[in-house]
C-alpha cells in the first residue's frame, strides 16, 4: 500500500508481490479489488522497527539475498 499524492482527492495504491522483486499493480483505494470493507476513506500505511532477527526470518523465509 502506497500513497497516490498526485492523484486529487488523494488515494492509495495497492501492489502485491510473491518475491519482493516483482510487483502487480492492483489498483487504487475503491478502484477494482480494493473495495472499503468496513472504513470509509483511505488510511495511511505504517511503517514499523525489525530486530535484526526478524529481518533474518523474514528473508529467510522470503528467500531474499540482501547482499
Amino acid at each position: 500500500m502506497y500513497d497516490v499524492y498526485g492523484l486529487r482527492p488523494g488515494n492509495m495504491g495497492f501492489s502485491e508481490t510473491t518475491d519482493f522483486i516483482n510487483f502487480k499493480d492492483i489498483g487504487h483505494f475503491n478502484d477494482g479489488v480494493m473495495k472499503a470493507t468496513n472504513f470509509t476513506s483511505p488510511k495511511h500505511g505504517a511503517v514499523t522497527h525489525l530486530t535484526k532477527k526478524e529481518v533474518e526470518a523474514l528473508t529467510k523465509y522470503w528467500k531474499v539475498d540482501l547482499k
